[in-house]
């Protein structure tokens, strides 16, 4: 007997010119780099071999790009929720900068992200709030077969696992590393959810598309 599921899949947006020199993007409006435009072209085939109920998108730039890159029949759905942090004082500066400038403070940014306040920013349990706010409305439970996708940022991907799967985030967050352009797919039964694929790039991706 084959259990029925919900599939969500999770795409973060393709490369930047931010992400390839270490600088901190946050809610900036930074758009795709040359490599990110090719791993989102080399993504879209094999997305379009999923038959995609809906789909959620960022509305900043570069997971707008990213999205329009896989050419989907599928009309995107924008929502502010599911942008990346707000890094405050920190965006647009090299990580190398902030480490040179307070050390002890990127340790504590590393080891306590859930108890860490950045300068002028948004803390992570207000980002987690928007999250969990967003999975809870647009993430169903259990939907039969319905497939959603879901393109967004490497800090809102991580929380949206963490709340499907049940994870801690105050002991999880970055012990989950979203790449560039990768999927990742929970599946949610009646329940249970399934942490189904991390990471997978486009290159690897044919072998869970084709089941």
């Amino acid at each position: 007997m084959k259990i029925k599921h919900t599939s969500i899949v999770l795409v973060r947006h393709g490369e930047t010119g931010h992400n390839k020199n270490r600088i901190v993007q946050g809610q900036g409006d930074v758009a795709l780099g040359e490599k990110g435009l090719e791993q989102a072209d080399e993504l879209g085939p094999y997305l379009k071999k999923i038959d995609f109920d809906r789909a959620f998108v960022s509305p900043l730039l570069r997971a707008r790009q990213t999205f329009e890159r896989f050419g989907l029949p599928v009309d995107p759905r924008f929502d502010d929720r599911l942008m990346e942090q707000h890094y405050g004082d920190w965006e647009d500066m090299p990580f190398d900068k902030l480490w040179d400038a307070d050390r002890e403070l990127m340790i504590k940014f590393i080891t306590d992200p859930y108890g860490f306040e950045v300068p002028g920013g948004e803390t992570l349990v207000q980002m987690e709030e928007r999250v969990n706010s967003f999975c809870d409305e647009c993430l169903p439970d259990f939907d039969e077969e319905s497939k959603t996708l879901v393109v967004a940022h490497g800090g809102s991907l991580q929380l949206i696992i963490c709340r499907l799967i049940g994870l801690p985030v105050s002991k999880h967050f970055f012990g989950l590393d979203v790449a560039n352009c990768s999927v990742s797919v929970v599946l949610r039964a009646p329940g249970r959810s399934i942490l189904q694929c991390l990471n997978w790039r486009a290159k690897g991706f044919g072998r869970f598309i084709d089941k």
